[in-house]
């Protein structure tokens, strides 16, 4: 029966089952066409919650290989360091990276074979700088990077030679930084990266402000930037006239949140609208395509 109806109906009637995982796996049960038409919409998105649902699909995975590659958004959160299994004790000393995380190591290994993903969330996590790198870089079909309320352990001597060996092969344009203490490190291997020639998008929101290093990846990324959503410090806004005009001249749109300027008396916050006429004109850029850019911080700065 199902073999008559327009393949665009049946992916409309399953597009509208998308969350509605119970349905779709009796769908899937019905015969052996019906599954292989169900699985893409079944395992489009995989969310990973902690050790156990990691190698919960690790195990699906060496089961059934064909369903690493219809996965498009991967969700990772909570994963926790751990002791290396005993199998692997023999190897570690090869291996520094799984010494501390094997469970990332683990889906570090794994990681290649979803080949169809293009967005990837990584959430609550603890990891080495060289570990999420490496992670990150081996999915070919990358476009969007969402990294938040990260812990990171030192970098060990191990990193250092996998961060020199993991060419990202993805073209991302967005990515989302928050709430991450590792802010910096990550970004440096970004800017060193394929990946500034390709990113539209940026959305940096880390625990205590951006520091100075942020202006480097701004204009790393310059030419190719058009979305910049930002949590600012005064010091920010520290730019060389030159650098401030190059980097806005490419934004079409620029967001700031939770804004806070440095005044003599102490530290007042504000929030930035760009739909103000305020903001609009406090913060013009002098360059002819974007709506808000940079400006270059003045001394006896006030909020009028």
């Amino acid at each position: 029966m199902a073999s008559l109806l327009p393949q665009e109906i049946i992916d409309a009637v399953l597009f509208s089952l998308k969350e509605d995982k119970p349905t779709l796996q009796s769908c899937a049960m019905v015969c052996r066409e019906w599954n292989s038409v169900v699985r893409p919409y079944l395992f489009r998105e995989i969310r990973v919650n902690g050790d156990d649902d990691l190698y919960s699909l690790l195990k699906l995975i060496e089961d059934a290989p064909g369903i690493a590659h219809v996965v498009q958004v991967l969700v990772v959160r909570n994963l926790t360091p751990s002791a290396p299994p005993s199998f692997l004790e023999n190897v570690a000393g090869s291996w520094i990276l799984i010494r501390p995380l094997p469970s990332i190591y683990k889906l570090y290994t794994h990681l290649s074979i979803f080949n169809k993903v293009t967005h990837l969330d990584v959430r609550r996590c603890t990891y080495q700088a060289g570990t999420l790198w490496a992670c990150i870089t081996v999915l070919p079909s990358l476009q969007g990077l969402i990294v938040s309320d990260l812990q990171s352990s030192l970098m060990q001597s191990g990193d250092r030679g996998i961060i020199g060996v993991s060419t990202p092969t993805s073209r991302l344009t967005t990515l989302v930084l928050r709430r991450s203490y590792a802010l910096g490190t990550f970004l440096k291997l970004v800017a060193q990266s394929p990946w500034v020639e390709s990113i539209q998008s940026l959305t940096m929101d880390p625990n205590c402000g951006l520091p100075l290093w942020a202006r480097d990846i701004l204009i790393a990324i310059g030419p190719s930037l058009s979305h910049l959503d930002l949590c600012l410090r005064s010091n920010f806004w520290d730019f060389d006239e030159e650098e401030g005009r190059m980097c806005a001249s490419h934004l079409s749109v620029f967001v700031i949140s939770r804004l806070i300027l440095i005044f003599s008396g102490g530290e007042r916050s504000s929030t930035s609208k760009l739909g103000s006429s305020h903001s609009q004109s406090k913060y013009q850029s002098q360059g002819s395509n974007s709506q808000i850019g940079f400006i270059r911080r003045r001394p006896g700065l006030r909020n009028h």
